[in-house]
């Protein structure tokens, strides 16, 4: 069943930035209920390759056996390259499947601010340099970015100072600021620029940020971001890149 009522009521319940990554793979249809329960709910996300996302609130129920037995089919399923929830006891129990090899916990910020600024989309003549300093995606999700046109540059007299884009489920993200360019308000002239985009054309700017990621944690609260009130923990079987 395609059916997100369980989100609905949770968006109303905790707000959009507790489930704004799964509102956004529901709108596009990437996003199909496989169970719920009351507003517990498990879901296969195809907006990248398949992954699993647990949300809500595990039902009071239901035993820690029970729910390990439950999410062990989904987990073991080679189908599924990743899993994501904002449940820390779910995150608990995922660091005792061998076959998730990758952890990073993440928090979400919505940006409430914009300006207008002088950035340029990039170009696939980027492309070289931008595939050669940004380390968490590879050649053909780059490629895609900027042939969708979701990626920009702030430069200097032809020379590139920093740069980022929005990711396939619409976080702002793949941001880099050159060594050289860093404490000039590059990163927060990019976000602010790439923000007013995304409100102009109905989408809601927001950023996952990593928890250990203090430098980001602290551009966002300068720039008056909303913080989510819960960890998103992201598990995934080997080396993962993002699009």
């Amino acid at each position: 069943s395609t059916n997100i009522i369980p989100l609905d009521i949770l968006i109303e319940k905790d707000g959009i930035a507790e489930y704004i990554r799964d509102y956004y793979s529901a709108i596009t249809g990437n996003l199909k209920i496989l169970y719920t329960k009351d507003d517990f709910y498990i879901a296969e996300d195809t907006t990248y390759q398949p992954w699993i996302s647990i949300m809500g609130h595990i039902p009071e129920n239901m035993t820690e056996q029970q729910l390990f037995n439950m999410l062990s089919g989904y987990i073991e399923n080679d189908k599924y390259i990743a899993v994501y929830t904002n449940i820390e006891q779910i995150s608990v129990m995922l660091q005792k499947f061998d076959v998730l090899t990758y952890h990073e916990d993440f928090l979400v910020a919505i940006i409430s601010k914009i300006q207008d600024i002088d950035i340029r989309l990039a170009t696939l003549d980027d492309l070289p340099y931008i595939e050669s300093t940004y380390s968490h995606s590879g050649h053909q999700q780059l490629f895609n970015r900027m042939s969708k046109k979701q990626m920009w540059v702030l430069e200097d007299d032809k020379h590139i100072k920093g740069y980022a884009g929005i990711h396939k489920d619409y976080s702002l993200g793949f941001e880099y600021v050159e060594p050289h360019s860093r404490r000039q308000n590059i990163a927060s002239r990019i976000q602010l620029y790439i923000a007013k985009y995304m409100i102009e054309n109905n989408l809601i700017p927001y950023i996952m940020i990593s928890v250990e990621n203090d430098i980001s944690k602290r551009l966002q609260t300068k720039l008056e971001s909303r913080f989510s009130k819960t960890t998103f923990y992201f598990y995934a079987k080997g080396s993962y890149e993002f699009e």
